[in-house]
Parts: structure tokens; sequence; C-alpha cells
């Protein structure tokens, strides 16, 4: 006998997909000049440990709004980034939060974008204008076509600036 797969007496059982949430790793805040917090972008591992990013804003009643809009794009670690600016302390920019606390750790002021790779904006360089820049990039093919582009960028707003690549690693927390 033969029953159509289509048919009502068919039963095919399959699993349940397995879809388990990603794993919360941490979340950077992005404040304004004055530390006021405007968003925070949400680095999530998921259980192949790909990682992935969020972005997202408050949404002024203690939850979070998952679209930032208009929310201007400020750099990483602003006001200590603003205050090294006026002093004439270096600022490293690298390609990621992660970096960036790696180098602030070590007593490092840093920044990132937070877009990620070929993400920079004119209100970063504008920013940074005027300002010593140390700018590293990752060791791969997008990371150095972005940190070319920053420091492109950065010369043309009259930072004293300098590029930098990880001679045998992906990046500065890796090396």
């Amino acid at each position: 006998n033969y029953t159509p797969v289509n048919s009502p007496t068919t039963r095919i059982h399959q699993p349940a997909k397995q879809t388990s949430k990603p794993k919360f790793v941490k979340a950077y805040d992005y404040t304004n000049e004055h530390g006021v917090l405007l968003f925070q972008k949400v680095r999530l591992v998921h259980e192949d440990g790909k990682k992935t990013f969020q972005q997202r804003k408050p949404d002024g009643a203690g939850g979070w709004v998952y679209s930032l809009g208009d929310t201007p794009k400020v750099l990483y670690n602003l006001p200590a980034v603003l205050e090294a600016k006026s002093k004439g302390i270096p600022i490293w920019v690298v390609e990621g939060e992660k970096d960036a606390d790696t180098l602030v750790e070590m007593g490092i002021v840093a920044t990132t974008m937070p877009g990620g790779a070929g993400k920079w904006l004119d209100i970063h360089t504008e920013a940074l204008a005027g300002a010593i820049v140390e700018i590293v990039a990752d060791n791969d093919e997008i990371g150095k076509n972005h940190a070319i582009e920053v420091f492109t960028e950065l010369q043309s707003a009259n930072c004293d600036s300098q590029l930098w690549i990880c001679p045998s690693t992906k990046d500065i927390t890796d090396h």
C-alpha cells in the first residue's frame, strides 16, 4: 500500500528545531560629552560561537528601543576622548569596544565607533579634530582598509596621527 505524504493519515514526526537564544556577553555604553547614556552596543554569542551585536537606546521608562533612529552615533568613551584631546594626550582608535576596553585597562585613552569597520562618520572626525591619534588596524583586509580610511579622514582634520597594525594577531586584544 502506498499512502501519499500529503494524506491526512500520514504522520511525519519532525523534532522541534533547536533555537536557543544567544548569550548576553556585555553592553558597551555610548554617552554624550557629559556622560549621559545615549545608547548601548550589546555583544551576544550564539551556541556555535558566532558573535552578533545589537544597538539599543533607553526608552525613558526603564526599557530599551532596539533602533537608534536619529540618536547621534558618537565615539565610544567620548568624555575621556575629549578630555585627552584638550590635554594633548594621545587617543588610540581601534576597531571595536573590546579592544578599546583592553587599552583603557592599561591606562590608555581609547575609542572606537559604534558600527564597526567601514562605519566611520564625520561626527567622529569632528570629535578628534586636532588631536594626537594612534590608529590600530585589525589584521585583516577589512580592518586595514578601515584604518586607512580613518587615517585619511583624521589627517584632513589636522590630527597628528599614526597608523599601526598588529603584526601576528588579528587585533590589539589578541596581541
